[in-house]
Parts: structure tokens; C-alpha cells; sequence
């Protein structure tokens, strides 16, 4: 296991960028990393993708030095702990919007004395190979744990959630936020702009918050967000896909 760069760059006070692939490509992982991302989120909620899959993208992530982060399709401890051994350096978990939630997620994702993740001599572990001991440990300091919030129900609960120890991002999740506030994909809607506008006062108003976290499509909208706050930003790799394949094509037809 190496050192988590995400966050380490976080803790310092510093602002990351990451691209969320849901499609089975270590070669776009490689991507990522080779155009200085700094991490890749490897979508396995919204994706279809196996642990193997997982596997083999977090491979190509480690072999261009950019931080593998997997997206995982539930809170459940089981789940966690397939996607975690094949060797992650953080998790972002859907739908967490109350603290009980958010700390089965570290009961899920921590070794004891933190957590109750088993122990076993798979990928993460560099295959049994170091010290119990002294993995385990660094697995814990580690690991990222991104909490998704997600559900209009979860908003005042925010200071609550990042009260819980092991939670290391908060990433707003706007999609699902304008489904539970009855204007779905509308993520400009005044709903819901004065949700993420809530979710800042709360945020803000605390003495050590934790970082928070959005999705962006563009340049634009991620400075304005930026400036608010944020710290900890994905894109989608389809949107680079089809901007520049419509810009090629575009262009050429253009003369």
C-alpha cells in the first residue's frame, strides 16, 4: 500500500481533482493520471463494473501514480470489503445522511481498534507479504472515506455526519439532491442551489469541518464552486469524450 497523495493534499489545506470513470477501461485510469489529475474515482455504483474489473484499474492507477478511489453500489460491509481488497486507497459511499450511517461506513472500512474490517492477504495487503501489524495501520491512515450526501433529509444532519471520526469528505451529491427535492436533473434549480447553499452555512459555521466535495461539468462552474469552498472535485469522463469528439468533428465539418 503507498501513500495516500489525496489525502495528504487535503489535510494540507489543498483543493483536488479527480475524473469518475464507470466504464471497464484501465486505460483511461491511465489517462487520468498521465494528464495530472490527482485521483481517478472508479465508479462501481452507476458503473458496470466487477471487482475484477476494479482490480485491474486500480492497477493501471498505481502504475501512473494517480489515486485509485472506488465508488461502491451500497453501505454495506460485505460490498466494502470485496471492493477494498483489491487495493483502493479511498471509498465514496452513496446515500449517507445520518451519522449512524456514516459510522457503519468506518466500522466497514477501518481495521480494529477503529473498525471491524477482516483481515486478509489480498492485493491491499501486498498480499500478506509486510506485517500484520504495520499494514493495517497505515491502512487506516490511509484510506479515504468520502460520505455522499445525497437526500434533502440529510442536510441538518451534516454537522452530525462530520462529527463522525473516519469520515473524511463530504461530496454533495447534486443529481440525487434534485431527485429528493422534486426537480430531477435540475441541478440549477433554486431548490436546489439553496440546499448546497445550506449545506455551506452549515459547514462553515463549524470549527474544524471536514472538506466537501461536488461533481462539475465545466471549467466555469468548478471555479464558482471553488470559490465557495469546495476543495474536492470530480468530472465525468464521458463529458471529456463527447466535448472532444464533438469539437473534432464539429471543426472539420466547419472547413
Amino acid at each position: 500500500m503507498r501513500a495516500n497523495t489525496v489525502k495528504a493534499k487535503l489535510r494540507a489545506g489543498e483543493t483536488v481533482f479527480g475524473v469518475f470513470v464507470g466504464f471497464p477501461s484501465p486505460q483511461v485510469v491511465e489517462m487520468v493520471g498521465l494528464a495530472g489529475f490527482d485521483f481517478a474515482m472508479i465508479d462501481a455504483e452507476h458503473g458496470p463494473l466487477s471487482e475484477g474489473d476494479v482490480y485491474t484499474m486500480c492497477l493501471a492507477a498505481d502504475a501512473v501514480g494517480v489515486v485509485p478511489i472506488v465508488r461502491v453500489p451500497r453501505n454495506e460491509p460485505a460490498t466494502i470489503l470485496r471492493f477494498l481488497d483489491v487495493g483502493p486507497l479511498g471509498l465514496h459511499v452513496p446515500q449517507i445522511n445520518t451519522p449512524e450511517e456514516a459510522e457503519s461506513v468506518v466500522q466497514a472500512v477501518k481495521y480494529q481498534p477503529r473498525g471491524m474490517r477482516g483481515v486478509a492477504g489480498m492485493r491491499a495487503s501486498d498480499y500478506g507479504s509486510r506485517p500484520l501489524g504495520e499494514y493495517t495501520a497505515q491502512a487506516n491512515e490511509e484510506t479515504l472515506i468520502v460520505a455522499h450526501l445525497e437526500n434533502v433529509a440529510g442536510i441538518e444532519r451534516l454537522p452530525e455526519i462530520m462529527a463522525v471520526d473516519g469520515i473524511d469528505v463530504i461530496f454533495v451529491g447534486t443529481g440525487d439532491l434534485s431527485h429528493s427535492l422534486g426537480v430531477p436533473g435540475q441541478v440549477t434549480h433554486p431548490s436546489v442551489v439553496a440546499a448546497v447553499d445550506r449545506v455551506l452555512e452549515l459547514t462553515n459555521a463549524l470549527d474544524n469541518p471536514k472538506p466537501l466535495g461536488i461533481i462539475t461539468t465545466d471549467a466555469a462552474q468548478t471555479r464558482g464552486y471553488l470559490a465557495q469552498g469546495f476543495r474536492y472535485f470530480g468530472t465525468g469522463a464521458p463529458g471529456f469524450l463527447f466535448r472532444g469528439m464533438k469539437q473534432w468533428l464539429g471543426d472539420v465539418r466547419a472547413g
